[in-house]
């Protein structure tokens, strides 16, 4: 005998989705945090491994590295700009985790740019073997984990359109 699968209702499929978008939209601000916690590593270290941060930043910081060496203003900039980037990228995170479309696309945007990055092996003083793979598969997890919040995050639409008053029952 066949049991029948019992369909969810409709709140709380709509409140699953809201949970699962809630989830994963934070694994953007946790590349965020891992970027600064990281390139800090770096400037208290000294170490070459920016494993945890963006590829954009490694290579511009392989750049300024060229022009001004293992210096204090080069750590002073290391800090300065993975600070500020981080800062952007939470900032983004916040309001895509308050369900702004704009700020979800733009921040899953740039981390498919620097994950595109992280899949090119490029050689700089600051490159070696295991942080590539470390810093690959860190993108491919939040990455993966953006498109299940946008995954999510287009679920919670149509489902609201759907049943427009859904929201109201969800409420109570």
């Amino acid at each position: 005998m066949k049991r029948r699968k019992r369909e969810k209702s409709p709140i709380k499929t709509h409140n699953m989705f809201v949970g699962l978008f809630n989830k994963t939209v934070l694994f953007l601000l946790w590349g965020a945090i891992m970027n600064l916690l990281g390139n800090s590593m770096f400037v208290l270290k000294q170490t070459p491994n920016f494993a945890l941060g963006y590829k954009t930043l490694e290579l511009l910081f392989s750049l300024i590295y060229k022009s001004t060496g293992l210096t204090t203003s080069f750590n002073i900039i290391v800090i300065l700009l993975s600070a500020a980037v981080s800062a952007i990228y939470a900032f983004l995170t916040m309001y895509a985790k308050r369900a702004k479309l704009w700020a979800l696309l733009v921040v899953i945007s740039l981390y498919l740019v620097d994950t595109i990055l992280a899949f090119i092996p490029f050689s700089h003083p600051f490159t070696n073997r295991s942080s590539y793979l470390t810093s690959v598969a860190i993108h491919v997890v939040i990455i993966s984990a953006s498109f299940v919040a946008l995954f999510s995050y287009a679920n919670v639409i149509t489902i609201n359109k759907q049943y427009p008053n859904l929201r109201e029952k969800s409420e109570e």
